[in-house]
């Protein structure tokens, strides 16, 4: 009969299982995914498996959670395995930042589209990494070409030593007559730069808009 054991985190024993019960306490797939690693484990086909499964909330917690597993063995003499210890890691918070930060790209990818103000995104290093089709048709300069040619803001608005470490945004105006752009039937081009840091303030890149 097979049983599963949650081991405290002093190294006790506490809750015990039988098969019917642990497999109760994983999204469906999960269980199968878990169940063919401890066979091929157990069948010396791997000494070790690593997996990403979700146990489902209780009336207790009322939530599910997401842990990274990761399992290995310990055998007896002509390898005959007689425990398999499984260590987790809770990666729910992970998950759903992760979670956050694709509905929040894809919110800024459908407004970067249907935006009705030009709009460009340069990278770390000033090089423009995306524009919207406004802004290509403005600046006269499809996308692939910015970024084969590595057009920097300098080039595109004409700034030059901006040290973003030291403001929030950058508000600007000026003539739209530039040498290596040609902006189309635009005399004045008004323009608000806004960076973006990750955690430890480094800068992740600039959004800019303009009309």
């Amino acid at each position: 009969t097979k049983t599963f054991t949650l081991y405290k985190e002093d190294g006790t024993p506490g809750l015990q299982y039988n098969l019917e019960q642990f497999r109760s306490r994983y999204r469906e797939g999960d269980f199968e995914r878990l169940s063919e690693a401890i066979s091929q484990i157990a069948e010396m086909k791997k000494e070790k498996a690593g997996l990403q499964v979700c146990i489902l909330g209780t009336a207790e917690n009322g939530h599910d959670t997401d842990y990274d597993v990761m399992i290995t063995v310990l055998r007896k003499e002509k390898g005959i395995p007689t425990i398999l210890l499984g260590t987790r890691r809770d990666i729910t918070e992970e998950r759903e930042r992760q979670q956050q930060v694709k509905t929040l790209r894809s919110r800024y990818q459908s407004v970067f589209s249907t935006s009705i103000v030009d709009m460009i995104y340069f990278d770390k290093n000033g090089c423009i990494a995306n524009m919207n089709e406004r802004a290509q048709n403005t600046f006269n300069l499809p996308l692939s070409v910015a970024k084969e040619k590595r057009i920097t803001m300098s080039q595109a608005l004409k700034i030059e030593d901006l040290d973003f470490k030291q403001r929030d945004y950058f508000y600007a105006t000026f003539k739209a007559n530039h040498e290596t752009l040609q902006y189309k039937g635009i005399e004045y081009y008004e323009f608000q730069l806004v960076p973006v840091y990750d955690d430890h303030h480094e800068l992740l890149g600039i959004y800019g808009t303009g009309s």
